[in-house]
């Protein structure tokens, strides 16, 4: 008969394999760092996961069942088998114990990965079968209809200092020719200055001078030595055109941090490898192919460009936007890793690796 002290250590391992079942299978479905479901939701699916397991012995199965089904992640997950594979034997069992280096290359590469992989287990959108994907440190926007990438974009995002938020929205409208009115913390720290040095500034940039009432104010008639970034009692707007910061079209999705996605009249710097320049928004090279796609209609945005003038277009089918923060990525049929220009990286490698 098994004895008292037996029995107890058997029932303490039995525990522990359950605590350590059921971590893997919170970990693999909702990631190890953000936040899980409330307690009641984790109990009922701790039972379930525990009576499933119970009942067809299929361990593997079932933990591997909770994994996200979203393409990227599938793909990185096979990313890292491949790089497993073809390390040596040493550095793979030190690998495979959860320690890893900066200074080796696979290592890195295995960082990168596996951060990922956890920003997709706590991805909770369901994307659909068409929308715009924009992904921060790769500096690029794709349209996806299905499987298949119908337009894609090299792109401007904030600089570290002023980041472009992750966020999901639709775009159902198309601005053409729009002003650009220029956020307060523009004007007072960059634009005031340069204004107060030389008022010709306004006239040479288009800009108008708004006060409180959205009454245009003559610039000429203002004293500008007065005004500091305490005191500045008006906005400033752009004038349309093609000198315009925003370019000629701007994308128009809600979202509370009154960022957009525009064109630009810099186009010059898409050809920089590092795009981190804007405060916020988020500039398009091919902001033309992209109003044509979302208004299809012949020579419907061709038209409107030659008028020249202020115009908003409704977007028959509204899509889809999702921004993004990914640094590594499988695209093109080959493991992709970005410059973390945000530092976000780091948090996840310390939850991940640290004791």
């Amino acid at each position: 008969p098994e004895s008292s002290t037996d029995q107890g250590l058997r029932y303490r391992k039995e525990a522990l394999l359950t605590d350590a079942f059921l971590a893997i299978a919170l970990d693999l479905k909702y990631g190890r760092i953000n936040t899980r479901p409330d307690p009641e939701i984790i109990d009922s699916l701790a039972q379930e996961a525990l009576e499933n397991a119970l009942s067809t012995k299929q361990i593997r199965e079932f933990l591997e069942s909770q994994e996200p089904r979203h393409a990227q992640y599938q793909l990185l997950k096979y990313s890292l088998g491949e790089i497993l594979n073809n390390v040596n034997s040493s550095d793979r069992k030190i690998l495979l114990s959860g320690i890893t280096y900066n200074s080796v290359a696979d290592h890195k590469r295995i960082q990168l990965v596996e951060v990922n992989m956890e920003r997709w287990r706590s991805e909770l959108t369901e994307f659909g079968d068409r929308y715009i994907w924009i992904n921060i440190p790769a500096y690029h926007l794709r349209v996806v209809e299905g499987t298949r990438n119908v337009l894609e974009s090299r792109i401007i995002v904030g600089n570290p200092d002023t980041p472009t938020p992750t966020l999901n929205s639709i775009v159902e409208s198309i601005s053409l020719y729009p002003y650009w009115r220029v956020p307060r913390k523009i004007a007072i720290e960059e634009l005031l200055p340069a204004i107060q040095q030389d008022t010709s500034y306004l006239r040479r940039h288009n800009f108008d001078v708004l006060d409180k009432n959205g009454a245009i104010r003559n610039p000429a008639t203002l004293e500008w030595k007065k005004f500091n970034k305490d005191y500045f009692p008006f906005s400033l707007r752009q004038r349309e055109g093609i000198g315009n910061s925003l370019g000629i079209i701007k994308f128009v999705f809600d979202n509370p941090y009154a960022v957009f996605l525009h064109d630009t009249n810099a186009k010059g710097l898409f050809r920089r490898d590092v795009r981190a320049l804007s405060h916020g928004c988020i500039r398009m090279e091919k902001a033309v192919e992209l109003a044509r796609y979302l208004v299809p209609e012949p020579g419907a945005i061709a038209k409107r460009i030659e008028q020249r003038k202020q115009t908003t277009l409704g977007v028959r089918r509204p899509i889809p936007i999702y921004i993004r923060y990914v640094t590594c990525e499988f695209m093109d049929d080959e493991l992709k890793c970005y410059d973390d220009v945000y530092g976000l990286d780091h948090a996840i490698i310390k939850w991940l690796y640290s004791p």
